[in-house]
C-alpha cells in the first residue's frame, strides 16, 4: 500500500513558494486585481444603498416587537437592492477559487505546466468549478446529518447516563453529542479532501472518487493536515510582522498611512457606515474633500484615499496572501500525488470533460 510522507506533504507549499517565485507574483497580482474589481463593483453598485441605509433613522427600541417588523419593512426595499450585487460576487468568488485552485493543484501534479503562475481558464477549471457548486451541496446535507447524529447521540447518551446515575451533570450529553457530530465532521472532510485533485489530475469529476483511496490512511492525512496549520499559522505570523513593519515605514506616506489593508478594504465594503470610536479614528486623518453634503464620505472620490501607503499595503497583502495560498491548498495534491501511482487513473461513475 502507497504511504503518506507527512513531512513532505505538509511543506508542499513552501517547497511550492521556494520553487516558483515567478508564480507567487503571478498570484499577487491577481489577487490585488480581483480585489480592485470587487471594490470598484461596491462602490459602483452599493454606493447609493449605503446612503440610504445610512439615512434611515436609528431604531429606538430593540425590545418592540411592532418596532422589529415596521424597521424590516422599512429596510425591505433597500435590502431587493443588495442582493443582485451577490449576482455579481458570488459567480465572480467561485470562478476565482476554481482558477487559485488549479493552479495549487498543477504545480503539484503538472509542475512543466507553469505557463503564467500555473494560472489558466479552461477546462480545467470548469471542472474545479462544477465540483465546487456540488460540494457545497452536498456539505450541507451531510453537515445536517452530521447535527442530526449529534443530537441522536446526546439523546441517547441523556438517557443512558440519567438511567446509570441520576445525579449526572447534565451538560455531558451535549458534549458527547458534540463530540460524536465532531468526529463525523472530521472523518467526512479528510475523506473528501482529496476530491479537488482527483478531479484535477484525472480530468474527470467524480465527488466521492477518493473515499476508498484514503482508506487505511485517516490518521496519516490528520497528522499532514494538522503540521499544515501549524505552518500556515507560523508564516502568517512571520509575514504578519513584516507587514506590520512595512506599515510603520509608510506611515508617512500619506494621511491614511496608519489603516492596514484590511482597514481599507472594511472601508471599501461599507463597514465605514457603522459609526462609533472605530468610524471616528478612521476619518480622523481624511480629507475634508472626499465628504458629502450629508456628512457622509463620497465614494467616487475613492482614488483620494489610495494613498503610497495604502497602495504599498495593499500590494504587500496580495504578496502575503499569494504566498500563504500553496501552503494551505497543495498538500491534498501532494498526498493525492503519494496514494496514487498513476497520476491519471480515474475511477467508475465519474464526467469525463476532457
Amino acid at each position: 500500500m502507497a504511504s503518506i510522507s507527512i513531512v513532505d506533504a505538509a511543506f508542499t507549499g513552501l517547497r511550492v513558494v521556494r520553487r516558483n517565485p515567478g508564480a507567487v507574483i503571478a498570484w499577487a497580482i491577481l489577487h490585488l486585481l480581483s480585489v480592485v474589481f470587487i471594490t470598484w463593483l461596491m462602490v459602483v453598485k452599493f454606493h447609493d444603498i449605503a446612503v440610504k441605509l445610512r439615512a434611515m433613522p436609528p431604531m429606538q427600541s430593540q425590545s418592540d416587537p411592532a418596532a422589529a417588523q415596521a424597521r424590516f419593512h422599512q429596510m425591505l426595499p433597500i435590502l431587493h437592492q443588495i442582493l443582485p450585487i451577490y449576482a455579481y460576487l458570488i459567480p465572480f468568488g467561485l470562478v476565482l477559487g476554481a482558477v487559485f485552485i488549479s493552479a495549487m493543484n498543477r504545480s503539484v501534479l503538472r509542475p512543466r505546466d507553469s505557463g503564467l503562475g500555473f494560472l489558466r481558464l479552461g477546462l480545467d477549471e470548469i471542472r474545479q468549478l462544477i465540483l465546487m457548486i456540488a460540494l457545497v451541496v452536498i456539505n450541507l446535507i451531510v453537515e445536517v446529518l452530521l447535527i442530526g447524529l449529534g443530537v441522536a447521540a446526546a439523546y441517547l447518551a441523556r438517557i443512558v447516563l440519567h438511567a446509570a446515575a441520576p445525579s449526572a451533570n447534565a451538560h455531558l450529553p451535549l458534549i458527547i453529542g458534540g463530540v460524536v457530530a465532531l468526529i463525523g465532521l472530521i472523518f467526512y472532510a479528510v475523506k473528501m479532501s482529496l476530491a479537488s485533485a482527483q478531479t484535477f489530475a484525472t480530468r474527470q469529476i467524480n465527488v466521492f472518487g477518493t473515499w476508498s483511496l484514503t482508506n487505511g490512511q485517516l490518521l496519516p492525512m490528520i497528522a499532514t493536515y494538522i503540521l499544515t496549520v501549524i505552518i500556515y499559522i507560523v508564516v502568517a505570523i512571520i509575514l504578519g510582522l513584516i507587514m506590520a513593519g512595512i506599515g510603520m515605514l509608510t506611515a508617512g506616506l500619506g494621511g491614511m498611512g496608519h489603516m492596514g489593508a484590511a482597514s481599507v478594504a472594511s472601508f471599501h465594503m461599507g463597514a465605514f457606515h457603522m459609526g462609533g470610536l472605530h468610524t471616528v479614528t478612521m476619518t480622523s486623518n481624511m480629507p475634508p474633500t472626499v465628504f458629502l453634503a450629508n456628512g457622509l464620505p463620497d465614494w467616487h472620490a475613492l482614488a483620494l484615499f489610495l494613498t503610497p501607503a495604502v497602495v504599498i499595503q495593499l500590494v504587500v497583502n496580495s504578496l502575503l496572501i499569494a504566498i500563504l495560498l500553496p501552503i494551505a491548498l497543495t498538500p491534498p495534491a501532494a498526498i493525492y500525488k503519494a496514494l496514487t501511482a498513476e497520476a491519471n487513473r480515474g475511477s467508475g461513475g465519474a464526467l469525463n470533460m476532457s
